[in-house]
C-alpha cells in the first residue's frame, strides 16, 4: 500500500481491498486516518481502522448500490466499535459523502435523516437533517436528558437526485463545525465537557428507509481547514469524474 505513510501503516491495520486508490481523501489525510470505511465489499467492513476489523453489529436490511466508488449503502446501518477509530473526547473530523436517491423529493418535507452516530458516555453527536426542515445539520446531544445544541446548516432543498455531495463535521471541546461540499466551516462555540469515553459509533440510514445513500466515510484525529475541505471535495469530485454540487 504505497499510499500508507509508514506513521500510519504502524498504527492502522488493512482489512480488505485496495483502501483509497480511488479517493483521493484517504492520500490527502493519510497520516490523520484513524477509520475509513467504502462498502465496495458489500459487507461494511472497514478497509482501513485503527480498531476492530468488522463492524459489531448490523441492523436492518443491508443493500448496497452503485456508489461514488464502487458501491456504497443503501439501506440499514451498522454499528463499529469506537476504540482506536473515533475518540470524540478529543479534535477530529468525520468525512462522508452522501447522495439522495429515487424517492428523495416525496419525503424530503416530510421525514428526517441520521446517517452519522457518535456515542460517548455522556452526549451523543448526530450528522444529517431535520424533518421539515431541508438542511444538513450536526449536533450534540445529552443522552440522560436529550438537551441538544443545534449546530451548522446547509441547504440541501434543491440537491437533485443522484448528486454527490461530501458532509465534513469537526470538532473539539470547545468548537463543533460543519462544511458541505466544500465551503468555508460554519461553527458553533460549546462550553461543555463532551465526555471522557467514546462507546461506538453507527453509519447508515438511521431513520429506517430515506433515500439516501452513503459513502466513502472518513474518520480522522484532527479538525481540518477550510482549505483542506474544499480540496477534499474537489479532488474527490475529479476522481470519481462527479459534477460539482450547482454545476
Amino acid at each position: 500500500m504505497a499510499i500508507l505513510k509508514t506513521s500510519v501503516a504502524l498504527s492502522l491495520c488493512l482489512f480488505q481491498g485496495v483502501a483509497g486508490e480511488l479517493n483521493p481523501t484517504v492520500t490527502q489525510f493519510s497520516d490523520d486516518i484513524t477509520f475509513h470505511v467504502d462498502f465496495d465489499a458489500g459487507n461494511g467492513v472497514p478497509t482501513l481502522s485503527g480498531g476492530t476489523a468488522r463492524p459489531a453489529k448490523a441492523v436492518g436490511n443491508l443493500s448496497f448500490c452503485k456508489g461514488l466508488f464502487g458501491q456504497a449503502l443503501q439501506s440499514g446501518n451498522l454499528s463499529y466499535d469506537a476504540a482506536g477509530a473515533l475518540d470524540l473526547s478529543s479534535p477530529g473530523t468525520v468525512i462522508a459523502w452522501i447522495a439522495p436517491c429515487k424517492g428523495w423529493d416525496a419525503k424530503l418535507d416530510k421525514s428526517g435523516f441520521l446517517f452519522f452516530l457518535g456515542k460517548t458516555d455522556q452526549w451523543q453527536l448526530l450528522i444529517g437533517r431535520q424533518a421539515g426542515i431541508a438542511t444538513i445539520y450536526t449536533y450534540f446531544q445529552r443522552v440522560s436528558k436529550a438537551i441538544c445544541l443545534r449546530g451548522c446548516r446547509a441547504d440541501s432543498q434543491t440537491w437533485p437526485v443522484g448528486q454527490w455531495h461530501m458532509v465534513a463535521v469537526s470538532w473539539s471541546p470547545d468548537a463543533l463545525s460543519l462544511s458541505v461540499d466544500g465551503q468555508r466551516f460554519a461553527h458553533l462555540n460549546l462550553a461543555m465537557s463532551i465526555g471522557r469515553r467514546t462507546t461506538g459509533f453507527v453509519v447508515g440510514n438511521l431513520y429506517g428507509d430515506f433515500p439516501l445513500l452513503v459513502d466513502e466515510l472518513v474518520i480522522l484525529n484532527r479538525r481540518i481547514t477550510d482549505a483542506e475541505a474544499e480540496k477534499a471535495y474537489r479532488d474527490t469530485l475529479k476522481a470519481a469524474g462527479a459534477p460539482r454540487s450547482g454545476k
